[in-house]
């Protein structure tokens, strides 16, 4: 089960940094890969995770100050396939996380 965050941050340098550390330590207990400047995909193993981190990222965003934005797709339960442009190597950690164990 695999889920895909965008997130939109209005924050530059130094602050950016520290807030995108706190992003990616609300994700680290799962499996994700970071694409683009802002797209994350995440593997999870039901849609309670999926909740939690909902929560977790509405807390975040009412906490912070700076605009922080976001959009969660539902989670899928099927072996996902994306589609786009990326370096050749990109799409191994992607595959890892969509295919279905």
């Amino acid at each position: 089960m695999h889920f895909v965050i965008i997130y939109e941050l209005k924050a530059e340098g130094a602050r950016r940094a520290e807030l995108e550390e706190k992003i990616e330590s609300i994700l680290t207990p799962y499996q994700h890969v970071k694409r683009l400047s802002s797209l994350y995909i995440v593997k999870i193993s039901n849609e309670q995770e999926w909740e939690d981190l909902r929560q977790k990222f509405n807390r975040f965003a009412n906490n912070t100050p700076e605009v922080f934005h976001y959009v969660m797709t539902n989670p899928n339960t099927n072996i996902g396939k994306y589609n786009g442009i990326l370096y050749r190597g990109d799409w191994d950690d992607i595959n890892d996380i969509t295919m279905l164990p």
